[in-house]
């Protein structure tokens, strides 16, 4: 899972032309392979046909990409594909959750002032109260081998 910022600056005068910068990183830490330590260390029996079926597709098109040379059709449709299921992956999970979420009647819970759930979205609410934060800047500077 990875974040992919664009930033573009057109400039007149001096500099001609259009300035792009790409910086990609790693969302939560989580690449495909500790996808897959995770995936093989969690007991995934409840899950659907289809969950499975795409969770082993996912496998072995990570096994032929990364056995395949580079500059071969193998490589490319391995790749391809890749993405696509993990897209797949993406939508049954939610997808799942959503109906069992629904099924064992979940959905009546009330949240917490942590953070807000509307369908599919989830937005983190919490706002820390200032006094704590000065209480907190006092305590480590009176104690700063604490922190």
């Amino acid at each position: 899972m990875k974040n992919v910022k664009r930033n573009e600056s057109t400039s007149f005068g001096g500099k001609s032309g259009t300035e792009v910068t790409i910086s990609e990183e790693t969302a939560l830490n989580l690449n495909r392979d500790e996808f897959l330590k995770i995936l093989n260390s969690v007991n995934i029996g409840l899950a659907s046909k289809e969950l499975l079926t795409l969770l082993s597709m996912y496998e072995v098109l990570i096994y032929h990409e990364q056995k395949a040379d580079k500059s071969s059709d193998r490589f490319l449709e391995s790749t391809i594909m890749k993405v696509d299921i993990e897209n797949a992956i993406r939508n049954e999970i939610i997808i799942g959750y959503l109906y069992y979420h629904k099924k064992l009647k979940l959905d009546t819970i009330t949240t917490n002032k942590f953070y807000k759930i509307t369908g599919d979205k989830i937005e983190f609410k919490y706002e820390v109260d200032e006094s704590l934060k000065e209480k907190l800047r006092e305590d480590m500077a009176k104690n700063p081998n604490e922190y």
